[in-house]
């Protein structure tokens, strides 16, 4: 989740971001008649059914880009709209595991509706979709706690994103207790279970650094004392490990 350095909901001046779309007028992504709320966090027995289908938002108005994905995401429960008016009123009425959004739709980009959210306190993991090789693009999605990939992609890269997101919904349940747990018997510092507790929360690997309220470059260097301690390559084999306490 962006947030305002002090672990509340993401204040304007970060989430008023400009679209660059090519072709497109520079226009703030974020309406300025509405208050943020406090943050929403994921609710597994909402987003997630007991045979592990995951409920998922996608923003996409491309007729083949929708065809693809319905056939990649058999798996799960998918509700694909084709504009940011109808996904809002969407995640307003439901509750999502994910986003898949796409960059470019008829009436804006998925990062004005990722900023929309995110204003609000929903930390719901998104992924956005583009065709185009923008660095900057990259930047605003990483920026709103996003995964980001280009089009065209395959479908391993949705499945591991899922992945993720499945680990997260399934540790959700007792992210304290697990992670106390898990803090004292690797012996971890404060601040290294501070990342613990963060991630096993749901908080994507991109935002740790706006919800901890420290430098990206000291989430790095915790990140490696972690992995270097517990004896993971990764924060998903972390999260692994965590799944397995009961």
């Amino acid at each position: 989740m962006i947030d305002g350095g002090d672990g509340g909901p993401p204040d304007r001046e970060r989430l008023a971001i400009r679209s660059s779309s090519p072709g497109d007028d520079e226009r703030t992504i974020v309406e300025d008649d509405e208050d943020p709320v406090g943050m929403i966090a994921l609710d597994p027995v909402k987003t997630m059914t007991s045979k592990g289908r995951l409920r998922l938002l996608c923003l996409e108005d491309d007729t083949h880009m929708r065809a693809a994905l319905t056939h990649a995401l058999t798996a799960h429960d998918l509700d694909l709209v084709e504009t940011i008016r109808t996904a809002k009123q969407r995640i307003a009425s439901s509750s999502y595991a994910a986003w898949l959004l796409d960059v470019s739709v008829p009436d804006g980009s998925g990062l004005d509706l990722l900023a929309w959210a995110r204003l609000r306190g929903h930390r719901t993991p998104a992924l956005v979709m583009t065709g185009l090789p923008d660095l900057q693009l990259a930047n605003h999605a990483q920026i709103l706690g996003a995964e980001f990939v280009h089009k065209p992609y395959g479908k391993s890269h949705i499945d591991s994103f899922l992945a993720r997101v499945t680990l997260e919904l399934e540790v959700a349940a007792h992210p304290v207790r697990k992670a106390e747990e898990f803090t004292k018997e690797n012996v971890l510092t404060p601040r290294e279970g501070d990342v613990i507790r963060a991630i096993v929360s749901g908080v994507p690997r991109a935002s740790l650094a706006s919800e901890l309220g420290i430098a990206e470059s000291t989430v790095k260097t915790l990140v490696r004392r972690i992995l270097k301690r517990t004896g993971h390559d990764n924060l998903d084999q972390v999260l692994r490990d965590l799944l397995r306490r009961h």
